[in-house]
């Protein structure tokens, strides 16, 4: 049945404006401004209650200066909703019931309350309120020195049978990360499970019972997978891979029956799939779930749970789009009705749901949807809008997202999206290609702020999913190894040259634009095919390959997972040096015929700083037009609004200068 859109869609926008939020009435830009791509979710960590009646919310308001926790009453919405706000300065991560009265809120950067004393600056905590916003407690407040850790407390099970507890996880003062018995009334907290120092993840069965753990050392790099013997401390060891690499088998979840996981595995495949597990014989047991050319579970796709039971209901995979596979017939069901209610969403997630499922909240999101939240009622099939998490982002302001494939030189098809700018049609347009970073991510459809800021300035963008991309199986990924700047890059320009081809991009309008592995790509393709691009933009983005395990080395050590993990993808400098810096645009700056900018963070600590400030003087040193921004204690990923706007805004000035819109 198709879902029906209530009428009754704007009652939470109205209701929030008596607790002061904003809604955006402005008309449609042509341009919209740089803050509303930068700027923090307005809306978020929707959640509704275990008997229905309840829908959580953290809302900005202020211009985003404070966060308000509202609470409303899904059978009486003429009462105004409850609101209590955090602190100035305080983030909120998340917020979930922990009971029918009682939620949990996820928060960060707190500051003191002169009056209780009750938040702690600069400190992960987790707080529990009344949904009234009364009886605050911070979680862990009987361990003192838990107070003061920076680790951030985890969920890992309800513990249903025990309503007024949660089974927690967090690292002690010695780095070990246990599971703790927590009172979500008044915070107190008791060990029921001690971990290692390298500890850091946890799974239990519906029982609340630890089952698996994950260690990590973090130093090497080396990261193990362990199952429990039976309810003994003993713990046997399934599987080990390396920080940066994919294990072959991953526990996702149990069922009714604690000897039987459910996987995500490869093992003997090229691609993952979902199987049930022995965890006592360890043998893969019968397939549950497998897709013809994609991943499935792993490293793309989440598991789906019960959030009463946590029992693995579903699990999440990308096939362009996210799909949603529910073992569990009930949700399947409800899938498919808001589904079928909004088709031209590419991400449609059920967040909460009630215990009887018979209320749900659905998280809504494509290219030109940043984000919208809809309260969905099963017994009526109407869903009813809670609100957008981006009201400023308009959109018919924004591109559609084509799935494309292309044929590469040795006629491999090669997928790829390509983003249109609106009422500029389909032809001869200035584009700009954006390799993605990891190199073993992949792109899909969805909204993806770095794009449709650029489609809205008037360029169209094209992302490739070039061979050593992740998700698409084994193979497909390892044709990526130690082919930087060759195969790879091949895979990028043959996409550039077939949209040149056929009309889509001005050959004399197009520019390369990439972050991390991306901002080496872009460099790469103006270091190796000069021609084919009119600028560059690197974004931390790696110049020197053989300077880059350089680095890896003296951070891990020679004997290290990770410096043993870039190796097998770059090359090893005691035997491939020659090859390392044939692929490398810091020693080939003659070709460079495009102007360059270079942007990277004071405080990067996964791609060096020294990339691109020695790329910086080799370009300068060859007389080449080359520009670099230094942005203040930015890291790797620029999710700060300040350092984003700063930015998007060197992205404007440097590609209206260089091939205009």
């Amino acid at each position: 049945m198709r879902v029906r859109l209530s009428v009754s869609t704007a009652v939470f926008v109205v209701l929030g404006l008596l607790l002061g939020f904003a809604t955006s009435t402005r008309s449609a830009l042509a341009r919209l401004p740089v803050a509303e791509f930068t700027k923090d979710a307005t809306l978020g960590s929707v959640s509704i209650s275990p008997s229905g009646r309840y829908l959580a919310q953290a809302k900005l308001i202020n211009d985003g200066k404070k966060t308000v926790i509202a609470v409303f009453d899904l059978d009486n919405l003429s009462v105004k909703p409850t609101g209590t706000a955090m602190p100035d300065g305080v983030t909120v991560l998340s917020v979930q019931w922990a009971n029918e009265n009682r939620l949990l809120i996820s928060a960060m950067e707190l500051s003191a309350d002169t009056d209780s004393n009750q938040y702690f600056g600069g400190i992960p905590r987790i707080i529990a309120i009344d949904r009234d916003g009364k009886n605050l407690k911070i979680l862990f407040n009987n361990k003192r020195l838990l107070q003061y850790s920076w680790d951030t407390p985890g969920w890992v099970h309800p513990l249903p049978k025990e309503p007024d507890y949660v089974l927690m996880d967090t690292s002690d003062e010695y780095g070990r990360n246990n599971l703790y018995r927590v009172n979500v009334h008044d915070g107190s907290a008791e060990m029921v499970q001690k971990g290692t120092k390298g500890t850091y993840n946890w799974l239990t069965d519906l029982d609340g019972i630890p089952r698996v753990r994950w260690d990590g050392e973090w130093t090497s790099g080396k990261r193990q997978m362990l199952v429990r013997r039976g309810l003994t401390d003993d713990w046997d060891v399934v599987s080990e891979h390396i920080e940066r690499d994919t294990p072959d088998i991953k526990i996702l979840g149990f069922g009714d029956d604690p000897t039987t996981a459910i996987v995500a595995s490869r093992l003997g495949t090229d691609r993952f799939g979902i199987y049930e597990y022995n965890v006592a014989s360890k043998a893969l047991g019968r397939p549950l779930f497998q897709h013809p050319s994609v991943d499935v579970g792993s490293p793309v796709g989440q598991p789906i749970y019960d959030p009463y039971t946590t029992k693995l209901v579903g699990i999440s995979y990308v096939d362009d789009v996210w799909f949603r596979k529910y073992f569990d017939p009930d949700l399947a069901r409800v899938q498919a009705d808001v589904e079928s209610g909004l088709p031209g969403e590419a991400i449609v997630i059920a967040t909460s749901w009630s215990e009887d499922r018979k209320r749900f909240v659905f998280y809504t999101e494509g290219p030109t949807n940043p984000g919208t939240y809809y309260y969905y009622n099963a017994e009526k099939h109407q869903a009813t809008m809670i609100g957008r998490v981006y009201p400023g982002l308009v959109e018919r302001e924004l591109g559609e997202m084509l799935v494309i494939k292309y044929a590469a030189r040795d006629g491999t098809k090669i997928p790829g999206y390509l983003t249109l700018p609106p009422g500029k049609g389909d032809k001869n347009l200035p584009m700009i290609v954006m390799p993605h970073g990891g190199p073993e991510l992949r792109d899909y459809v969805q909204y993806d702020g770095w794009a449709q800021f650029l489609v809205n300035r008037g360029y169209a963008v094209f992302q490739p999913n070039f061979r050593g991309s992740g998700g698409y199986g084994r193979a497909f990924t390892e044709k990526g190894h130690r082919q930087w700047g060759r195969l790879m890059q091949d895979d990028i320009t043959d996409g550039v040259k077939a949209l040149i081809k056929d009309g889509t991009a001005d050959p004399k309008r197009v520019c390369i634009v990439g972050a991390s592995y991306g901002g080496y790509a872009a460099l790469a393709g103006g270091a190796f095919t000069p021609d084919l691009y009119k600028c560059v933009v690197s974004v931390a983005g790696v110049s020197d390959i053989p300077q880059m395990i350089a680095d890896e080395k003296s951070m891990h050590g020679s004997g290290s997972e990770v410096y043993n993990y870039w190796k097998k993808w770059v090359g090893d400098p005691s035997a491939d040096l020659a090859e390392m810096k044939a692929a490398s645009p810091i020693f080939h700056v003659s070709n460079f015929a495009a102007p360059v900018l270079l942007v990277h963070g004071t405080k990067d600590n996964i791609v060096l700083p020294n990339q691109s400030y020695r790329m910086e003087k080799a370009l300068s040193a060859a007389k080449k037009q080359v520009r670099l921004v230094q942005i203040e204690n930015e890291g790797h990923h620029y999710q700060g609004p300040t350092s984003k706007q700063r930015l998007f805004e060197e992205f404007e000035k440097f590609l209206s200068a260089n091939i205009g819109n």
